[in-house]
């Protein structure tokens, strides 16, 4: 699946802004390298989601998006393990979700197997690190993943929807 026709097409499903950034550097031996860099703005719920996927640079995906803070806001971090350290250390699970609050802890795993993230991390080489913190005036989340694994195009949606359950359930 070609990953700018997914991308836009999620972004007119929601009625957000897509920008595309062509771009060539110097390379090795007087190549060029192609970059492309996929932004997405997309509104949710009175909150902006920011989304950019950077191909031929990076090869990363970040998600931001900043809430209003309100005191019942606390720290998640979700991350994966690597299948090296799953073999090491002999780990049931590909990811662990580190929260002090075991409500949104329980939300957070049920968005993830909703949203079929649960299948990316087990299935594929996809690495997610998302965090929810406090920063000024405002509670941030922000995840960033490599695209460096096969259905990194068809699993933008639920990528997106697993976002907006995280803002729902951050904002209680």
């Amino acid at each position: 699946m070609d990953p700018e026709i997914e991308l836009k097409r999620i972004c007119a499903e929601h009625q957000g802004i897509f920008k595309h950034e062509p771009t060539k550097v110097n390379g090795p031996s007087g190549s060029l390298i192609h970059i492309s860099k996929y932004s997405l703005a997309i509104p949710y719920q009175q909150h902006r989601i920011t989304i950019v996927y950077d191909y031929g640079n990076s090869d990363t995906a970040t998600f931001k998006i900043h809430l209003k803070q309100h005191p019942k806001q606390v720290k998640f971090k979700i991350k994966t393990v690597d299948h090296l350290s799953r073999f090491l250390q002999f780990k049931k699970h590909r990811y662990s979700i580190s929260c002090s609050n075991s409500i949104l802890k329980n939300s957070i795993k049920a968005s993830v197997r909703k949203h079929q993230l649960d299948d990316l991390f087990e299935n594929t080489a996809f690495e997610l690190h998302s965090t929810g913190q406090h920063k000024k005036d405002i509670y941030e989340i922000f995840s960033v993943f490599s695209l460096k694994y096969s259905s990194h195009a068809e699993s933008a949606a639920d990528l997106l929807n697993f976002h907006k359950a995280l803002i729902r359930s951050c904002s209680r």
